[in-house]
């Protein structure tokens, strides 16, 4: 939540929404660190905004929104909800100018694996995501590795990229293996080379 509050210090602004996913129980741990940052750079909480998961409409809850004030928006909700958000936002008009409308990593981080018509929708939108280096030995080999395997059984997808949550997923298991003091090659990378030589 730091980075977000420092794109909100550094453009002064005092004020901002907070639109989030109301059963979300990872939204509560994360409000307080994102009080405390916002608090760090001077800037409050307007309007806490909790959307039902299943909203069948959003229509009532940006209307009110779009009477006050504020308009900084900041979102953390699943991608889903989001999509159905941004497309309300922008039928109504609140993506126009003058409006400002940042995302938690919860929605940037699938970014890159969003089609064309829903990053229309979301124009504009600034988006803080998970940061992981691209250039260390480690990661170029699971990239070449999972890009090998996943090609293989997922011919008709565009994109290769491992994703963000790929990625956390092969650091849990090898910092798990690492834990339990395994220095030889997992199976899986030796299901992987030798799928890779047939």
């Amino acid at each position: 939540m730091s980075a977000v509050a420092a794109i909100v210090g550094t453009w002064r602004w005092r004020m901002v929404n907070f639109i989030y996913e109301g059963i979300d129980s990872a939204t509560f741990s994360v409000l307080p660190h994102l009080i405390d940052a916002l608090l760090q750079v001077g800037t409050g909480i307007e309007n806490l905004v909790p959307l039902p998961p299943l909203a069948s409409s959003l229509y009532d809850y940006l209307e009110k929104l779009k009477r006050q004030q504020c308009r900084v928006f900041i979102v953390h909700t699943s991608l889903s909800l989001a999509k159905q958000l941004f497309l309300e936002a922008k039928k109504m008009g609140l993506m126009e100018r003058y409006t400002v409308w940042i995302t938690t990593s919860s929605i940037s981080d699938h970014f890159d694996f969003l089609n064309t018509f829903v990053i229309s929708t979301m124009e504009g939108v600034l988006g803080v995501k998970t940061y992981y280096p691209k250039t260390g030995n480690q990661f170029q080999d699971f990239n070449l590795r999972f890009r090998s395997r996943f090609r293989l059984e997922h011919p008709e997808e565009v994109s290769l990229v491992p994703g963000i949550f790929a990625l956390q997923a092969y650091d849990a298991t090898r910092a798990a293996l690492l834990a339990l003091g395994g220095k030889k090659r997992p199976k899986y990378h030796r299901r992987l080379e030798s799928d890779e030589r047939k």
